[in-house]
Parts: C-alpha cells; structure tokens; sequence
C-alpha cells in the first residue's frame, strides 16, 4: 500500500492521484478477504511469546494457539513465534476463536475480523 501510496512525482499527486490508488487496493484487497480469493498463509498472525505459557493469565489468541499446539505434543518455550488464523472471532470460547497455523492445512478464516 505505501509503494502505491507514494508512487508519485511528487506531495501533490501523492494526496491526488496516490490517496485514491492506495484506497482504491485496499478496497479490492477487503473484496477479496470477503470473498475468499486470499490464501489462507495470507491471513496468518505471527505473535512471540514472550514469557512461560504457564505465567500467561489471560487467554490472548497466541496464548490459545499455544495452548493448542501443547495438546498435540509441541514443546514450547518463551521466545518461540506462534501463527495462527482467526476461524471465529466472535465464539464464546477463546480456545475455539483461533486455530495454530500449519502449513499443509486448509481451514475457513474468519472474514470479517
């Protein structure tokens, strides 16, 4: 978005002809994200522990993707990068609003989040 955004000659055009082509890609990227026409490695959320899953009080979603990735045996440490991808933003459940990311899986994500 910033290289369309400042693909211009100068601040003039920038606020012109940029600001329009710039919100014009992020409308059609949100057509897609809608739609479905985005890959699911696309909507991938990256997130660093940063401290013991044990000592997290709260449920944030890498918190719960953690915590997922634990039930099917890996070994997590403080420092470790967790992906995961909205499925239902809205459920009740924490545990049920983000699924951990794999790379050979498909899942529906959650669109409008």
């Amino acid at each position: 978005m910033l290289y369309t955004l400042f693909d211009c000659k100068d601040s003039a055009e920038v606020l012109s002809k940029g600001y329009e082509n710039a919100l014009l890609l992020v409308t059609r990227t949100i057509n897609k994200v809608i739609i479905g026409e985005i890959q699911l490695r696309d909507s991938v959320v990256s997130k660093m522990l940063r401290q013991d899953l044990n000592r997290y009080r709260n449920l944030f979603p890498h918190v719960s993707a953690a915590l997922q990735l634990k039930e099917v045996g890996k070994s997590l440490v403080r420092g470790d990068i967790i992906q995961y991808i909205y499925t239902d933003a809205a459920h009740k459940n924490a545990l049920h609003r983000i699924m951990p990311f794999f790379v050979n899986e498909e899942h529906d994500y959650d669109k409008e989040k």
